[in-house]
């Protein structure tokens, strides 16, 4: 019971889910379209559904410059991940901040050496 779909997260019409998981894509999205698609996405989570982010944190200064240079080198030299607009990194503090208005419960996973690339889970909060 378990289906992966890929597609443009702006126009994707998405059915309810259990499990939501946004991969190396939002720093693809300025401030405005990222909390519009995490909230949307969010209001189909199913009771006790989990959003995981992995995405570079800014605030981790000396490992965001290198993940600032890996997607330089994927977006611009190689040609591997595709932009329409700048890219736009964020602190995982303003997207726990939107999770909490939203009532979930986050946690950071950080087991990197070398990159920002971090893991946030958002759990819905219990109501009882």
């Amino acid at each position: 019971n378990l289906n992966f779909v890929s597609s443009n997260l702006q126009n994707f019409s998405i059915p309810n889910a259990d499990c939501i998981i946004f991969s190396d894509v939002l720093h693809y999205l300025n401030e405005q379209e990222r909390n519009r698609i995490f909230t949307q996405y969010a209001s189909k989570l199913l009771p006790r559904g989990t959003i995981i982010i992995r995405d570079g944190d800014n605030r981790l200064a000396k490992k965001h410059s290198t993940t600032r240079l890996t997607e330089f080198f994927s977006t611009r030299l190689l040609n591997f991940n595709k932009t329409e607009n700048k890219l736009e990194f964020f602190s995982f503090k303003s997207m726990a901040k939107l999770g909490e208005s939203l009532g979930f419960e986050t946690q950071i996973i950080d087991q990197t050496k070398w990159t920002s690339n971090v893991i946030m889970v958002f759990k819905r909060r219990s109501n009882g």
